[in-house]
This record gives C-alpha cells, sequence and structure tokens, in this order.
C-alpha cells in the first residue's frame, strides 16, 4: 500500500543518488508552479501522483511532485498547451526516471537523471472524454440523404 507524503520526489522515495538507480511515478497535472531553493529553480506539479522506487519497491501518493530536470520540461510543456484554450484542462503521464553513470567532467556528481517516456503525456479534453463515454449510448445520425448534384 502505498504511504501518502507531502511532495513527491526522488528524495520522498529514497532513490539513492548513485549510478544505476530508477524510480516511476504517474499522475494527473491540474497545475504547475515555479519555485526555487539553494539548487536553482525547479516546477512543482500540482495534482494526484504514484511514484514507486523500483530497487526497493517503496510507494507513496501525492498532491506533489517536483521531478528531475530532464522530466520537468516534457510534463510542463503538455500542462502549457493543454491549458492553451482550458485553464482547466489537466495532464496524465507516467515515466520512468533513472541515474546513469557520466564522466565527472560533465557532472561533477558523476550521474545525470535520464527519463522513460511510459506514456505520452495527454491533456484532458472534457467534450472528446465524454462524448467516447457516451458514444455508445447515444445513436449516430443517419447520413443525410443524397439527391445528386444539380447542374446550373
Amino acid at each position: 500500500m502505498a504511504e501518502m507524503i507531502r511532495k513527491l520526489t526522488s528524495r520522498s522515495l529514497e532513490v539513492e543518488t548513485e549510478p544505476g538507480k530508477s524510480f516511476v511515478v504517474f499522475g494527473r497535472v491540474t497545475r504547475a508552479t515555479e519555485a526555487s531553493n539553494d539548487y536553482g529553480p525547479f516546477i512543482r506539479f500540482k495534482g494526484m501522483f504514484e511514484g514507486l522506487n523500483e530497487q526497493t519497491g517503496k510507494r507513496a501518493t501525492s498532491t506533489q511532485f517536483i521531478a528531475p530536470g530532464v522530466g520537468e520540461d516534457l510534463i510542463f510543456n503538455a500542462l502549457s498547451a493543454a491549458q492553451m484554450n482550458d485553464k482547466s484542462a489537466t495532464v496524465d503521464f507516467a515515466m520512468r526516471f533513472k541515474t546513469v553513470e557520466v564522466d565527472r567532467k560533465k557532472a561533477p556528481i558523476g550521474y545525470e537523471w535520464r527519463a522513460e517516456m511510459l506514456t505520452k503525456p495527454t491533456g484532458d479534453d472534457p467534450l472528446t472524454r465524454l462524448a467516447s463515454d457516451i458514444a455508445d449510448k447515444v445513436p449516430a445520425l443517419a447520413a443525410p440523404k443524397s439527391e445528386g448534384i444539380k447542374a446550373a
């Protein structure tokens, strides 16, 4: 069973920051806010999320998620696009984040985060969703009868 925590991060899932470690997060983003701390700027996603540490099996859920930078842009861009026409639109996603060893010249800590999309981030279009939900309950309209094209 997943534990409910304040915010979902690699640290809160107890993912060790060394090469070869990974975690999966999936959920629904309802909004995003920009923030910063001693490590620099980041985006805090709000919504409903669940995470899994793939090494230990630790599971957690939260209403906040802070993604490693590599996945942050993908999720943020999908949310921005979805909310262009509808400010209440949401985005569903599922991603695996993993640490990969790199040359210390490239990353002084000796690793960097990589992301793998498990599903394409999808925006919630309420009308499309409702139309598909009722498609089998509402009869389709018959095609109009053609009387042929009349010459002018």
